[in-house]
């Protein structure tokens, strides 16, 4: 007896091995038609499935000649001997089908035509969650044992693992068609690398946009096949947009970020390239058309600012005159600066304005706070840097001054009375970036993706009263990448904003 019990359980393991080695629960239910009788004796088998959506389950008969003679109906929970097994969760062996006072003509009723009498039905439960259950039925007198109800336990659980391994094999597979269809649709490349710079997954159009052979990139280190230095440098810094080249001449926008679990873990990073070329080009044709118009205005300012200073001198002007002198002063004032950034913008575009020399740029950004120490003092801020003794760089000094006045300008402005200031200075081998840190008003997340467009303003009720041309960020950055840097701001809304920007240098800082 006892040696009969091993064969039976080598068996049951046996088929749970097999159970588990596939996915799909019609090659699940084969199995149990196929093998379950080697370890529980029976001349039917079926199993019902509990349909959470009505509320009841079906009978789905697997083997044995009454098969074909159950009817396909849906039962509710409170119909029949399975409704009582699957509400009460628990194994049963019914001695007797005729006996039992839940039967039902549909079921046992057929069962007991083919001269079937007893029946084991056992639960299938994922934890508190009741999935089925196995149906076995034998002739009269047959009357299964205790060794059968373990054994039919053991069944019910590995069925119960199967299944719902099953469904997060389905839902996995789906999921990941559904991925697959649209990063193979979209006209964005797509680039996911894990964090040791391993390819996990590259979609056509990045392939494309690469000049790469179809699949060559999956498993392979992105440095191995992709070049471009400014591509690679996306991943240094989390959710930065930047523009590359593509091989073909084409430039897309290029933005990172980092991928976390939802355990926090981190997993490596993704970036998403755009085709911006037809922008490129229309941004262009409209920087030339403001360069032509900028340059034709220049003269006509100046004309009008001249002849309004010189009204006075043509005799005494009444308050009405002088307001209006003050007012066309005020104007052309300002359109002299818009030109003037205008121009400034298309030459450092064009990259014609760069005159590289060796200079200390730490002595130029003391320069820098020098000239403006005056407008902090006036709003009582405190101004504090951290930066090294002496640090000789080649670049435009005049240019890079630009960058520095706009910056620490931008924080004097937009930081309250008694606020405070930092700048920073942070060299390493190859690299030195520059951060200006502010505690003032900040800048709301929508408007950060257009900060450093030409004319954007962030229009809130604290900025109502300052004065600018929207240029002065875009002009900065411009000449941050003329230097083939990069620029970027980090900010949060009354707490303050950090404009940092990155420039390279040769044989190290």
């Amino acid at each position: 007896m006892m040696h009969e019990l091993h064969e039976r359980l080598a068996q049951v393991s046996e088929i749970l091995i097999t159970l588990a080695g596939s996915p799909i629960p019609s090659q699940q239910f084969q199995v149990l038609a196929d093998y379950a009788g080697l370890v529980v004796p029976y001349d039917f088998l079926a199993f019902c499935l509990v349909d959470e959506d009505s509320e009841g389950y079906f009978i789905f008969p697997l083997a044995g000649g009454a098969r074909d003679a159950v009817p396909e109906r849906p039962y509710t929970l409170s119909e029949g001997i399975v409704g009582r097994i699957l509400r009460h969760r628990r194994s049963e062996i019914i001695p007797d089908l005729a006996l039992d006072p839940n039967a039902t003509p549909d079921l046992e009723g057929v069962l007991r035509g083919f001269g079937l009498g007893a029946a084991l039905i056992l639960p299938i439960r994922q934890e508190q969650k009741v999935l089925g259950a196995l149906y076995f039925a034998a002739q009269s007198p047959t009357t299964y044992t205790a060794s059968d109800l373990q054994i039919g336990r053991l069944l019910a659980a590995g069925m119960a693992s199967s299944l719902e391994s099953a469904r997060y094999y389905q839902r996995l597979a789906d999921e990941r068609s559904t991925l697959a269809a649209v990063l193979t649709s979209t006209q964005d490349g797509v680039l996911v690398v894990n964090e040791a710079g391993v390819v996990l997954l590259a979609n056509p159009a990045f392939e494309q946009m690469m000049g790469l052979t179809p699949g060559v990139l999956a498993g392979r280190r992105l440095v191995e096949k992709v070049t471009d230095p400014g591509l690679l440098s996306l991943f240094e810094h989390d959710q930065q947009a930047m523009e590359v080249s593509l091989p073909d001449g084409r430039t897309a926008q290029a933005g990172a970020a980092r991928v976390i679990t939802d355990f926090g873990e981190f997993v490596g990073w993704t970036a998403v390239l755009r085709d911006i070329t037809l922008l490129k080009e229309l941004e262009q044709m409209k920087n030339d058309f403001v360069a032509t118009v900028s340059h034709d205005l220049k003269n006509p300012i100046n004309a009008i600012t001249l002849a309004a200073e010189f009204l006075d001198k043509a005799g005494p002007l009444n308050p009405k005159q002088i307001d209006l002198q003050r007012r066309i002063l005020q104007t052309g004032q300002y359109m002299d600066e818009l030109v003037t950034d205008l121009l400034d913008l298309g030459k450092i575009q064009a990259g014609l304005d760069l005159q590289l020399a060796s200079f200390d740029l730490v002595a130029l950004i003391h320069e820098a706070l020098f000239s403006l120490e005056t407008a902090a003092e006036r709003k009582e801020q405190e101004v504090k840097t951290w930066l090294p003794e002496r640090l000789m760089i080649t670049a435009d000094e005049r240019r890079l001054k630009q960058v520095l006045l706009n910056l620490m300008g931008n924080a004097i402005k937009y930081t309250p009375l008694r606020g405070k200031i930092c700048i920073k200075v942070v060299a390493d081998v190859g690299k030195v970036s520059v951060m200006v840190q502010d505690d003032g008003m900040g800048i709301p997340p929508q408007d950060l993706p257009y900060i450093f467009d030409k004319f954007y303003r962030v229009q809130t009720e604290e900025t109502k009263g300052i004065r600018g041309t929207g240029l002065g960020l875009a002009i900065a950055r411009s000449i941050v990448e003329a230097h083939h840097g990069r620029m970027w701001v980090d900010s949060t809304p009354g707490a303050g904003s950090t404009f940092t920007f990155l420039l390279p240098v040769s044989g190290g800082a």
